[in-house]
């Protein structure tokens, strides 16, 4: 009787309920399961990190063509106030501008023609290309009674996107007086 006993122990011991499962391991249909969990995690991962790398050097670029208009902004602003004389605007062929602003050093030139804007300096030769990228320029006098003031409106050209994506409309304008202070 004790052997029937000790039999009937070491099978309730070691044997398993139907639907129970053993704690020894995973099948390999588990393992592929979470094999694929991870693949597909991973693929995301890296689809929204180059999505958002992408981004980032958009923004970056925008952000390098931002400063630069804004620099020859205020370089174009410097150049006015410091006029000796009367400034003079031409225009080019093909819907370009020539700005022409008289110092004591010499004339400071302002050239835009063919999306692209330059620059020369009273003792310069040749114009420098100044800002690239220019979608549209227009160099416009302001004249009131007592001030003879300019306008700078500039355009840059957009830079293309993801699709889907917010676009960028790099748009300024810049004021300034001719002549000193």
């Amino acid at each position: 009787m004790c052997e029937s006993i000790e039999r009937s122990e070491m099978k309730t011991r070691h044997a398993k309920e139907p639907g129970q499962r053993g704690r020894e391991g995973i099948s390999l249909i588990e393992c592929l399961a979470y094999i694929g969990l991870v693949v597909v995690i991973t693929g995301a991962a890296y689809s929204m990190f180059d999505h958002l790398s992408d981004s980032s050097r958009t923004l970056n670029r925008a952000a390098a063509d931002i400063v630069r208009a804004l620099d020859a902004g205020e370089r174009w602003r410097d150049d006015l106030h410091a006029a000796s004389g009367s400034v003079r605007l031409s225009e080019i062929g093909g819907g370009g501008q020539r700005l022409t602003i008289p110092q004591t050093a010499g004339d400071i030139v302002y050239e835009y023609r063919d999306n692209t804007l330059w620059r020369q300096a009273g003792g310069e030769t040749n114009l420098q290309l100044w800002l690239a990228g220019v979608k549209t320029s227009a160099m416009i006098a302001d004249a009131t009674e007592r001030v003879k003031a300019w306008r700078w409106e500039l355009e840059l050209q957009t830079r293309t996107h993801a699709p889907g994506g917010p676009q960028l409309k790099p748009l300024f304008t810049f004021e300034a007086v001719a002549g000193p202070k």
